[in-house]
């Protein structure tokens, strides 16, 4: 049987939703930035760019899909808006207008689960040893420590980091080798000059 575009793009509309809502779901469930730099963090074997990628593609093919399925069943659609009551009309706009609304004038309890959510992201990560180190350099960081760079690249690339030069940033570093900054600083802690290693404690 030759599939009908009409219900092959309802289908691929409801399937990249699910797609979407359940990468957003991973997505805000992961821990913080800066954490995921240090520690690393996968969902289901995937890091966080991955799964931002799929949020990106499945969003795509959702709207793209949807609109396929508005423009194909053009009439039913047109007939379902002439069907609502100026009540139901009003009553959409109200919601959705103050959802938008109460989150931007942060207005409880409407704003309530994204702020706790904030917290609790905020929480995970006050005990990160050392912050900012995303935009730092690999060589900047072996400068920092007293290391000669021509060893810390040695140390690195024997430990399986994918580097290729020295001014790549640590945030380049990890998510190009699906490590966390953690481990960098273990490798090469052992290596830095002993008054520098007590900067680099451990993260609970």
């Amino acid at each position: 049987m030759k599939p009908e575009p009409g219900r092959l793009a309802i289908l691929l509309t409801g399937m990249s939703g699910a797609a979407m809502l359940m990468s957003g779901i991973l997505l805000l469930l992961s821990p913080p930035e800066d954490l995921i730099l240090w520690k690393g963090w996968t969902a289901m074997g995937m890091d966080y760019e991955g799964w931002f990628n799929i949020f990106l593609i499945s969003a795509a093919l959702f709207f793209l899909s949807a609109l396929v399925s508005l423009i194909l069943n053009g009439k039913s659609v047109l007939r379902f808006l002439r069907d609502l009551s100026p009540l139901e009309l009003a009553s959409g706009a109200a919601i959705i207008s103050i959802a938008i609304v109460g989150t931007h004038l942060d207005i409880s309890p409407i704003s309530s689960p994204a702020r706790i959510l904030n917290q609790w992201k905020s929480r995970k990560s006050e005990n990160l040893p050392v912050k900012g180190l995303k935009s730092m350099s690999v060589e900047e960081l072996c400068s920092l420590g007293g290391i000669n760079a021509a060893c810390c690249l040695s140390l690195l690339t024997e430990k399986g980091f994918k580097i290729d030069r020295l001014d790549m940033t640590l945030g380049d570093l990890v998510k190009s080798s699906g490590r966390g900054i953690e481990e960098v600083i273990e490798i090469l802690k052992p290596h830095m000059e002993s008054r520098l290693r007590e900067r680099f404690g451990d993260a609970e």
